[in-house]
């Protein structure tokens, strides 16, 4: 990893599954963008590459960032909030995590329910002042 930010994001996603099968993904994501001469975006396609890259290494850690992106950003969010903010990633089949110093699973019920109870204290913080 290239710091440790990087290597508690890849925990905070990664830390309970199988660290084999991951890694197996992982070098093989980044042999097909070796070969495709593409790197990944966050959006649904890769884009194209002429230079850049001297070796798998220097590419990997374009396709590590993909894959931690969401994880890296709640951590490093909350860090510099004391913990107040977070990020939630949606990964494969729509599965919701909130990302902070901690990963944690989150239904949709839950994630409204979390952005709701916010709105109706922001309302009802810019009513008293109001008043």
């Amino acid at each position: 990893m290239p710091n440790p930010t990087w290597d508690r994001a890849y925990w905070n996603k990664y830390g309970s599954e199988d660290q084999e099968s991951i890694k197996r993904l992982f070098c093989s994501e980044v042999v097909k963008h070796w070969k495709n001469r593409t790197v990944p975006t966050k959006f649904d396609y890769d884009e194209s590459w002429e230079s850049g890259f001297d070796n798998q290494a220097a590419l990997g850690e374009k396709v590590m960032y993909q894959y931690i992106r969401a994880a890296l950003m709640g951590l490093v969010l909350a860090e510099m909030s004391g913990g107040k903010s977070h990020v939630i990633g949606i990964g494969e089949k729509g599965k919701l995590t909130e990302y902070g110093v901690k990963a944690k699973p989150l239904s949709e019920k839950e994630l409204f329910s979390k952005h709701e109870r916010k709105t109706k204290k922001a309302r009802l913080r810019r009513r008293l002042q109001r008043q």
